[in-house]
């Protein structure tokens, strides 16, 4: 982002308001921001409150900008609020790979709120036209390189999964043994996606809610997916949603792009 991060400021343009859904740490951000022209405020929206808080007063802290924080569950929608300033433009910045963990249909449905996000009216006649949704994503590459990144020798991704059956034990009370677990992650052709799955390696039968769920040997959960486009693909997905692709920007090994998209009509 930090090549970049200039050409993304002025693709936005001054008087901009800048939307952040699942904003975090603001991290991403700070770069951003500070190379925007003249931006009109910034909207974080995150659905952890104590850490939306917490980071909207370190931007504020660290740029002079009105800082106006949501907190909402961002793929549901919510309002816009107003700034003080008069607003030219909206945009909204999703600089990492989410958009990846959503299924084809519900990526397309999150870019169409992102676009209704921009096209919404702001303070003068030209708002709508320069709004702009800049997302990133994760680019397909070979079948190998992918299966091994998510079955890593480090067992990282799997840890990420075994932590689920290890919060139902300790929380909720469900007899589950991870040791009863195998973790593996498939690219899936036809999906377009790293699947992840939990696969039984031992049968065995637990209370849970009051039920009583079996688990056959060979069985899997499907825990996780992760989706990869070729920039191609997202321009569909785009368009599909709304949007046209206007630029893209990808690292030298064109493992990971980020697009920016415009409306296809105001």
């Amino acid at each position: 982002m930090r090549k970049i991060s200039g050409a993304i400021g002025k693709a936005f343009g001054d008087g901009c308001m800048l939307i952040e859904p699942g904003s975090g740490a603001s991290l991403k951000t700070d770069l951003l921001l500070a190379a925007m022209p003249d931006p009109a405020a910034y909207v974080p929206v995150d659905i952890s409150r104590d850490f939306l808080l917490e980071s909207a007063t370190a931007i504020a802290d660290r740029h002079d900008i009105e800082v106006l924080p949501v907190w909402a569950d961002f793929t549901k929608g919510h309002p816009i609020p107003t700034c003080e300033s008069a607003v030219r433009s909206r945009a909204v910045y999703f600089p990492g790979s989410t958009v990846g963990n959503f299924s084809r249909s519900d990526a397309a449905s999150l870019l169409e709120t992102f676009g209704s996000m921009i096209r919404e009216q702001a303070d003068d006649e030209q708002a709508g036209v320069a709004g702009a949704v800049v997302v990133g994503f994760d680019c397909k590459k070979d079948q190998g390189r992918m299966e091994a990144a998510y079955n890593d020798a480090e067992g990282v991704t799997a840890e990420f999964n075994y932590n689920v059956i290890d919060r139902l034990a300790s929380e909720l009370g469900v007899g589950l043994d991870r040791d009863k677990f195998s973790f593996r992650a498939d690219w899936v052709e036809n999906e377009g996606a790293i699947v992840s799955r939990l696969w039984v390696d031992e049968s065995h039968t637990v209370e849970m809610a009051g039920d009583v769920v079996t688990f056959e040997a060979g069985e899997a959960i499907r825990m996780e997916e992760s989706h990869k486009y070729t920039p191609d693909e997202f321009e569909t997905l785009a368009r599909e949603s709304g949007l046209g692709l206007e630029k893209i920007w990808t690292d030298e090994a064109a493992d990971f792009a980020v697009a920016c998209l415009r409306p296809l009509s105001v």
